[in-house]
């Protein structure tokens, strides 16, 4: 169940961004080659997930955007307010372009989220 949901979070997000453009100007999360971030908090699944990518691969505003599209309020970063835990996952990691995700879980329990999470080969956090 968190893998789908993380899974269909991060898919719903990534065509909508878009790769390989390089904005300038009035979209900072999106200049300078330098990371960036933005969150995605879907209250229904008791989730949020803290996006983090190479700037230029992505647009903030069209990952806010898909965000909203989801049923979920952006931001810049999620809070770790009532989260058991979190997953952090590298997603893309090749020279100059990364895209990783932590998504902090709500509901459920520390053993099963952090078996879950290293199960998608990822690095479980505390709050």
């Amino acid at each position: 169940m968190m893998r789908s949901i993380l899974l269909a979070t991060t898919l719903a997000l990534l065509p909508a961004c878009g790769s390989g453009s390089t904005t300038t100007g009035g979209d900072a999360g999106t200049t300078g080659g330098v990371d960036v971030a933005v969150s995605c908090d879907v209250p229904a699944n008791n989730l949020c997930v803290d996006y983090h990518w190479t700037a230029g691969d992505y647009s903030t505003a069209q990952a806010s955007q898909a965000c909203r599209e989801l049923g979920g309020t952006s931001g810049d970063r999620c809070s770790h307010a009532g989260a058991i835990g979190g997953c952090q996952v590298a997603l893309i990691t090749s020279p100059g372009h990364t895209l990783s995700t932590v998504a902090w879980y709500r509901t459920g329990t520390v053993d099963t989220i952090a078996a879950q999470c290293r199960a998608s080969n990822g690095t479980f956090l505390t709050p």
